[in-house]
């Protein structure tokens, strides 16, 4: 089985290979095409198996419609309610990660956990993915610790309820911080997780969104289960990224 990590850093990929994990995502915070290029070419000298997505921090709607041209992923970091309700309504991101890391006091009756019911509901129409990042509960501790353990717990219920795809990412910021995919996924088990939905979350869940990213750029898939065997005397349609579903 092949064990995917769509938000690995730099500094853990040598490390979880020799883990075991054998696929790779390292999200580039995005400003703008040209920056991020130069970026991604470092990043994908690591290997073959190792793509760049971009990481939107704000402005999600703007920023994502021109780093799908640039990117192979569009990962948005949703750490406020309205950064999250504008990646949840575009079909120019694929992950939505860190929802639950926000400065909101959690309410008596739910947690503020950065997804809601209609949130999810847009994110299993658009089939955008919600990232597991168990780095955040790594580099926490005590009270912290616990509200985000709660959170992620009300997230993956959420997600589960509206069938939205879940990947776990261990989130390591160096080698030494690195879980190998096992371990990863009987954490994901005290979180809400079964065992086969753990294990969809580090192996077909993120292989799902690397076909999408390699349908988006091939020049003869115009959209999702649509492809042309033949241009035949035709010239091939230029490619368009944008709005894919």
């Amino acid at each position: 089985m092949k064990y995917v990590d769509l938000y690995a850093s730099v500094q853990s990929v040598d490390a979880a290979r020799r883990m075991g994990w054998s696929g790779f995502c390292v999200p580039i915070e995005y400003k703008s095409p040209s920056e991020f290029q130069k970026y991604a070419q470092q990043v994908k000298a690591l290997g073959a198996d190792v793509l760049a997505a971009a990481l939107i921090t704000s402005d999600v709607s703007k920023c994502a419609k021109s780093a799908i041209n640039a990117a192979d992923l569009v990962i948005v970091d949703s750490r406020s309610e309205q950064a999250c309700r504008d990646a949840a309504e575009s079909y120019d991101v694929d992950l939505i990660v860190n929802p639950e890391v926000n400065e909101e006091k959690d309410l008596i009756d739910s947690r503020a956990s950065g997804l809601d019911d209609v949130i999810a509901e847009f994110m299993a129409e658009r089939d955008i993915g919600y990232v597991l990042n168990i780095g955040n509960v790594l580099y926490s501790g005590g009270v912290r610790r616990v509200q985000l353990l709660g959170r992620i717990q009300q997230n993956v219920r959420l997600a589960k309820k509206h069938k939205v795809k879940v990947l776990l990412s261990c989130g390591a910021r160096r080698g030494a911080d690195v879980r190998n995919p096992h371990d990863t996924m009987n954490f994901a088990a005290n979180l809400g997780l079964n065992v086969a939905q753990s294990r969809a979350a580090v192996s077909s869940n993120p292989l799902h969104f690397i076909k999408r990213a390699e349908d988006r750029a091939n020049q003869n898939v115009l959209t999702a289960g649509l492809t042309v065997e033949s241009w035949g005397k035709q010239e091939a349609l230029p490619k368009r990224r944008s709005g894919w579903y």
